[in-house]
Order: C-alpha cells, then sequence, then structure tokens
C-alpha cells in the first residue's frame, strides 16, 4: 500500500486513504486488504468531502467485491449526495449505510454465531416424569371448559414432573385448615382455593404467616367469606394450606409462552417485585440443554445477588438448572399448554429457619380463549440476539482493532484481524468524532 497511498497516510487498522482519496485508491486499497490472509471482514468508510467521487467509488467497491467471498460493508455518510452511491451498493447486495454503528453490530452478530457454531454440542439429560398424570390434569380441566390450570391443580403436573412442590393440603373446612396447619408446621399460608380465580390476591384470598390454629381458622373463615362476597360465581373449593419458603430464599421466577412460529419461550429472572420493577429477565427458545440453563441464569444483571452478596451463601445452581430443563420438557411435551409461570425459591446452602414467603405456580392451557387471560408473564419482546440480519451470509474470525479509540469518521477502509480481538459492540454508539 505503500506504492499508491500517500506519505501521511496511516496503513494500520483502520487504513486512512485520506479524505481526497480518488476512487482509485479505494479500489488498490481494496484489494490489498482482501488478499490479506489476516482480514476476514472488510467496514469501508467514506465522507462526501468536495473531491469525493461517489459513484466511481461504488462502482469500483463492486468490481472488486465480484473478486472475493470475504463480507465487505460499506459506510457513505451524508445526506441527498451520498444517496445515489448508497442505493448502488445496496442494489449490488452490498450492505451500506449512512451510519456505521448497524454494520458494526452485524460483524458483532456474524462473530457470535460463528462462535455459536464451534460451541461442542450439549447434554439434553433425559428427564425422569409422569406425561400420563400430567396428561390426566390437563385433560380433567379441558373437560370443564377451564382456560387456565390454577395453582392447586398445577401443582399436580408439576409433582408429574418431579419438579419441587411446597408441602400443600387443601382444607374444606376451617377446623381442616388447622388440623392441616398442625400437621405441616407453623407458620404456615392460606390460599382461596377455585379453579375460577386465578388472582388470589385480588379478593384478599392470601394469608401468610399464620402461627397458630386460631389464626388459621380466622384466616380461613376471612378468605372465604370475602371471595364468596366478591366473586360470587366462582366456585370456592375451600382454602389451600401451605408451608411457607425458608427465610433466606431468593425468589425466582421461571416461565414460558408458546410462540406460534418459533414454539416455547422461556423466560427466567428474579421472581415477585423483582419482575415488574426491574424486568431483569433472560429468554431461550426451547429445548434447553444443560449449557443453554447455565447461561441464562448467569445472563441476567441480577446473577450476582444468587451468587451470593455481603456473606450471603450462593444458591443451588444445580436444581436451578434442573428445573429449568424440566420446564423445557415439560412445555415441548404439552403443545396444548399455552404458557405458565412457576415461582420455585431456591434456598441458600446454610441452615435455620424463620420467617417464610409462599409459593406460586400457574399453568395456561392453549385453548381458543384470549392468549393473555390470567397469564402470570408478559413477554412483550423476544431476546435480541434471536433476530440476526436478514440477507447476510455469515463468515468466520470477524473482528477489529480492540483499541479505545474511537470510529475515525474519516474516509478510509476498515478491516479486521483475527489478532486484534472482537468487533466493537453497542457501548461504542455515540463515541464517534
Amino acid at each position: 500500500m505503500k506504492a499508491f497511498l500517500p506519505a501521511y497516510a496511516s496503513l494500520h487498522n483502520p487504513i486512512d486513504v485520506v479524505g481526497d482519496a480518488p476512487a482509485e485508491r479505494y479500489r488498490d486499497t481494496l484489494k490489498a486488504v482482501i488478499d490479506d490472509p489476516q482480514v476476514h471482514a472488510i467496514l469501508i468508510l467514506l465522507t462526501p468531502t468536495a473531491s469525493a467521487q461517489i459513484m466511481e467509488t461504488a462502482d469500483a467497491i463492486i468490481e472488486v467485491a465480484k473478486t472475493t467471498n470475504k463480507p465487505i460493508m460499506v459506510n457513505y455518510m451524508g445526506g441527498i449526495r451520498i444517496m445515489p452511491g448508497l442505493k448502488k451498493l445496496n442494489a449490488a447486495g452490498i450492505p451500506c449505510s449512512i451510519y456505521p454503528d448497524p454494520l458494526i453490530n452485524c460483524l458483532e452478530t456474524m462473530y457470535d454465531y460463528y462462535l455459536w457454531r464451534q460451541t461442542p454440542a450439549q447434554e439434553y439429560p433425559t428427564i425422569k416424569r409422569n406425561r400420563q398424570k400430567a396428561r390426566m390434569v390437563l385433560s380433567e380441566a379441558k373437560a370443564k371448559g377451564a382456560k387456565e390450570v390454577v395453582e392447586f391443580q398445577a401443582q399436580e403436573i408439576l409433582r408429574a414432573y418431579n419438579l419441587p412442590t411446597p408441602n400443600t393440603i387443601l382444607a374444606k373446612s376451617a377446623d381442616e385448615a388447622a388440623a392441616a396447619a398442625e400437621k405441616i408446621g407453623f407458620p404456615v399460608v392460606l390460599k382461596i382455593a377455585s379453579p375460577q380465580i386465578s388472582h388470589k390476591s385480588d379478593v384478599g384470598g392470601v394469608k401468610v404467616n399464620l402461627a397458630d390454629a386460631a389464626a388459621v381458622k380466622a384466616a380461613y373463615e376471612d378468605i372465604t367469606t370475602r371471595a364468596q362476597r366478591l366473586r360470587p360465581e366462582a366456585n370456592i373449593a375451600g382454602c389451600l394450606v401451605q408451608e411457607m419458603a425458608p427465610k433466606g430464599c431468593k425468589e425466582i421466577i421461571i416461565g414460558f409462552k408458546r410462540d406460534e412460529q418459533f414454539g416455547p419461550l422461556l423466560m427466567f429472572g428474579l421472581g415477585g417485585i423483582y419482575v415488574e420493577i426491574l424486568k431483569d429477565i433472560a429468554f431461550r427458545l426451547a429445548p434447553l440443554g444443560r449449557d443453554d440453563a447455565k447461561s441464562i441464569i448467569r445472563e441476567i444483571k441480577s446473577y450476582k445477588l444468587l451468587e451470593g452478596a455481603r456473606g450471603e451463601a450462593p444458591i443451588n445452581f444445580q436444581a436451578l438448572e434442573d428445573i429449568l430443563l424440566t420446564m423445557s420438557e415439560m412445555a415441548l411435551d404439552f403443545p396444548e399448554i399455552q404458557g405458565g409461570g412457576f415461582q420455585p425459591r431456591p434456598g441458600q446452602r446454610r441452615k435455620g429457619r424463620g420467617g417464610r414467603r409462599p409459593h406460586r405456580h400457574r399453568l395456561i392451557p392453549n385453548t381458543t380463549a384470549p392468549r393473555r387471560i390470567g397469564s402470570p408473564i408478559r413477554l412483550e419482546k423476544a431476546p435480541r440476539k434471536a433476530r440476526l440480519p436478514a440477507g447476510l451470509a455469515f463468515f468466520v474470525s470477524v473482528t477489529v482493532d480492540r483499541s479505545e479509540r474511537p470510529l475515525r469518521l474519516a474516509s478510509g477502509v476498515w478491516g479486521t484481524s483475527p489478532a486484534n480481538g472482537r468487533p466493537r459492540s453497542r457501548r461504542h454508539r455515540g463515541k464517534t468524532s
């Protein structure tokens, strides 16, 4: 390149062909970069200086691009003047944009895809479950025209899949509730049990930290009376008497929703108020392998809380991974289930019990009813990395210079070298000069 570039031009990545570069200089530099075996993709930047040859440079790029399989992307910066060249490049199948950011993001996505293709096949463990038992529960719910399988029914499905469920007893009277609480051990939680009431808190249908039989009896009468008054059409089966999660547990939400095109989409995140306030959740398409389960847990921003903060012990990650794998299998086993929510509370590895919290589970059958009725999970957006840029071939080792210098917006050719790291990520947006 020393033979045709000015003496003051930069020959290092990114190569600066200088702002007054004619089309011929772009052509010669692009040929030299393509011939370099260390370069696997090329990003060309052009700004409309007074001497810039917009159309001629586009013709030169198209001509050279026909001689290589290496991906070439072009950043024509400017407004009206560069539009004919931009349209010509895009028409020739060469990605061209007025900003460098989407092109760099494409390179990053291509590189991520390459890394994904290089990962070894992961383990898909066999899940022990009783599908027949679970199918009986769903069939019974559908026969009754139910649009949801609420908690005391959903627990039967969870048990069929060996998922952890709290010790729960259905009580049909205040005396039965007190006896059940004595059997389970105080403190307990009472929840209204009705196929028609899925949002229990809306009718005051949950009482927690009930420490003795008298409190349990009073709570039973209050819950059932209130539910009958607010929901007179509901069939009240009684109350669920349930143990509460041990103190120190982290509240987790695991769920899925069935996408019409891609199938079950698994979600994972911190449960309770964390879901609504932080919206810190991650997604994966089923089926999940062991590596998928590990990565989705570690993808959320609050993962460090699960590891243990300020002297807290870490949660049981192996158990959490097993739950994710089982939920994935359940979603695949029953296409009639439109979505489901499960909030396990994996405990820390330490002794001691104290104040506890209730468990929540719900499954939603896939019927002709509106798809979001009663769903405890709202999946408003698909995971970003599921949306790959259209029309781009994927190549290996797409990398660029990892120096902290901002992007240079002078005309030039930006080659990529595997010795210099990965493409600039989205964190570099807005740092051009």
